[in-house]
């Protein structure tokens, strides 16, 4: 197995391992800030991975106290490049709690673009009484956002694989869903907003 670019078909350069490890770059431990921006302008397909971030002692602790509030103040987003694993990284840094939280971030040229992923769909007519429907559903379950109501279940599973092993039980077998029939979507869409009953709060009804 070797890694290489395709210049053409049936055309590569080939890389070796050693040429890769000849561009890593050592890691400064240092964060340059460039660019401040407001949170709403960066695109979330950019986030990457968020890390804690705190002061290196006491030292530094009050100048990063400064910039954490002055960030906080003005609600904005500071945009700088750190070497990470050899490589240099995009990162933003937003105040969170008493420390930062910094999250590297992908570079646009990293990303497809949805037009052109997308670029083979019709543009089909949509159903007025369909997206009014989907609408209702969508004001019935709209809520706050509790990460808690959402469960790992295949964290879970594992987990409940582990006990079974230590009490020296068979494997569990996670059996899969039952596929569901295929239904007019009109007909789905009524049936779900059935089974979420009255909205919790008065709304104004949806024009006809």
């Amino acid at each position: 197995m070797v890694k290489g670019f395709e210049l053409e078909p049936d055309r590569f350069v080939v890389v070796e391992p050693g040429d890769l490890e000849a561009l890593k770059l050592e890691s400064t431990r240092c964060i340059e800030l460039v660019h401040f921006v407001g949170a709403a302008d960066l695109d979330p397909l950019l986030l990457d991975t968020p890390y804690f971030l705190g002061p290196d002692g006491p030292v530094s602790e009050e100048a990063f106290a400064v910039l954490r509030e002055a960030l906080s103040r003005r609600r904005r987003l500071g945009l700088g490049q750190v070497v990470m694993g050899g490589r240099e990284r995009l990162v933003c840094l937003r105040p969170g709690a008493k420390g930062f939280i910094l999250t590297s971030l992908r570079y646009p040229a990293e990303l497809r673009r949805a037009e052109v992923v997308f670029e083979d769909l019709g543009q089909s007519k949509i159903p007025a009484a369909q997206v009014r429907l989907a609408e209702q559903l969508i004001e019935r379950k709209t809520g706050a956002f509790d990460p808690a109501a959402f469960v790992d279940r295949y964290q879970t599973a594992v987990k409940e694989l582990i006990a079974a092993k230590l009490q020296g039980g068979p494997p569990i077998q996670v059996l899969p869903h039952a596929t569901a029939p295929v239904l007019d979507l009109t007909t789905a869409l009524q049936e779900s907003l059935d089974r979420t009953g009255s909205p919790p709060h008065k709304k104004t009804a949806l024009a006809a």
